[in-house]
């Protein structure tokens, strides 16, 4: 078997002389990687796509357990197994009662039974991937059906919804720890659905390309959250809904960053109302002068980056 086509095993073990067994004994069905600390193996998980990963139970520092917990939030699609011996297994059994492992082997286990195992977590591993690319396909197709439907309703939005992307994405790339590009890109495209709850002469000045007057911009400056409710309920796109949902201001300087209350949120914000202002009239100093007057609405750090980006400052 060529190397490059053997699935990837991530062994994870405070003993390097186990870890050198196991690298033995898998070399020929398996590609191993192999790592003595649980925090070196999540930021491999992180970096590097596996199929399986095994770690033992008793690990210092961060047990099996905790381990396998938090390599579930690093790489959902890779199965996780267990090692371990008989006076861990109350812990094992709880890993596996809250459903992070996908087998549990007992310690000594044959060189044919972990095999088998490992080729069986290969196996689920695949179903993981045909399942997410066939829920991510049914996503985008719903998404896109959506976005043919909301053209009807309020023609400009496809184009303002990319105008407004490029200058999200653009910040976004200049902030650390923002909500993945990818649901914040999705997020400019699904605020349009919103348009349902907007008047229809302001529908009809954005679609003339005519100048926007404020109340025409206040209508449009609400996209985001009237969108939120309408989302399609699909997992994936939850933080999608969540997001817009978040634009709403003011902005709270005391609120965290959490899922509920993601950054993108306001990364859009900031987008949005920047290009309602050009919508207005307003040159782009004066846009991001008008932004400024706006005092509790964005976050200022965001807000200064922006302005810096467009070089207004």
């Amino acid at each position: 078997m060529n190397r490059t086509t053997k699935p990837r095993v991530l062994c994870l073990d405070d003993e390097p002389e186990v870890l050198e067994s196991l690298r033995d004994a898998l070399r020929r069905q398996f590609e191993v990687v192999v790592s003595t600390n649980g925090f070196e193996a999540l930021r491999l998980l992180a970096s590097d796509p596996f199929a399986v990963v095994l770690t033992d139970m008793r690990m210092p520092m961060l047990n099996g357990a905790r381990f396998l917990t938090l390599a579930q939030e690093h790489a959902p699609d890779t199965v996780r197994v267990m090692l371990t011996g008989q006076s861990a297994l109350p812990d094992a059994a709880a890993a596996i009662n809250d459903g992070q492992i996908f087998r549990l082997l007992l310690k000594p286990c044959k060189t044919d039974d972990l095999v088998k195992a490992l080729e069986a977590a290969v196996v689920e591993h695949g179903a993981r991937i045909n399942q997410r690319a066939e829920r991510d396909g049914l996503v985008d197709t719903t998404v896109q059906a959506m976005m043919k439907l909301s053209a009807q309703v309020d023609p400009d939005g496809r184009a303002r919804g990319d105008r407004v992307k490029r200058h999200a994405l653009e910040l976004a790339g200049r902030v650390k720890a923002i909500t993945s590009t990818s649901e914040l890109a999705t997020a400019c495209l699904l605020m349009q659905l919103g348009a349902v709850g907007v008047s229809a002469e302001t529908r009809a000045r954005a679609a003339a390309n005519s100048r926007l007057g404020p109340e025409h911009a206040t209508e449009l400056e609400r996209l985001p959250e009237l969108a939120a409710p309408l989302v399609p309920g699909f997992v994936a796109l939850e933080p999608v809904a969540a997001l817009l949902a978040a634009t709403a201001p003011p902005f709270a300087t005391s609120r965290p960053r959490t899922p509920d209350v993601p950054g993108g949120a306001q990364v859009l914000r900031i987008a949005l109302d920047f290009e309602l202002q050009l919508r207005q009239g307003a040159p782009g100093e004066t846009a991001m002068r008008a932004l400024n007057g706006r005092t509790g609405r964005y976050d200022p750090a965001l807000l200064a980056t922006f302005g810096q980006l467009m070089q207004f400052t």
